[in-house]
């Protein structure tokens, strides 16, 4: 019996990954951000074919500053086992404020919760870094 519980933590540690490291984020000083010149055309390319609607089960919606701003959200959109209807959560109708959809439940796919701001843990920058991998 020890012998089997012996294997199957090494069988799952085996299948776990590192977690992902903050990233240095450097950006010259004279440079400004556009969110139409610098960052929608990335999430258009990468993101939007599946992030683009409310039928993504997180309810991450990139075709918008707004929707990126609002975040994603962990409730099951399509739950079977549901009977009753839940609260809608429409982009400019349900909610006008990035603390309204937090209370709502939805969380931030941007925001950097490290308090060193020279690096940046927000999902969004480590899944496009991940991506050039």
């Amino acid at each position: 019996m020890h012998y089997i519980w012996v294997v199957m933590v090494i069988f799952l540690t085996a299948c776990s990954t590192p977690a992902f490291k903050p990233l240095k984020v450097e950006i010259p000083p004279n440079k400004s951000l556009s969110f139409i010149k610098d960052v929608k055309p990335i999430l258009d390319k990468r993101c939007v074919i599946c992030h683009s609607c409310y039928n993504s089960p997180c309810q991450a919606k990139y075709s918008s500053y707004e929707g990126l701003d609002r975040g994603a959200s962990k409730i099951l959109v399509y739950d079977a086992t549901r009977l009753k209807a839940i609260d809608p959560t429409r982009l400019f109708i349900d909610a006008s404020s990035t603390q309204q959809w937090r209370k709502k439940g939805f969380y931030s796919l941007i925001e950097n919760t490290q308090r060193d701001k020279s690096y940046n843990d927000s999902l969004m920058l480590q899944l496009l870094s991940y991506k050039e991998k």
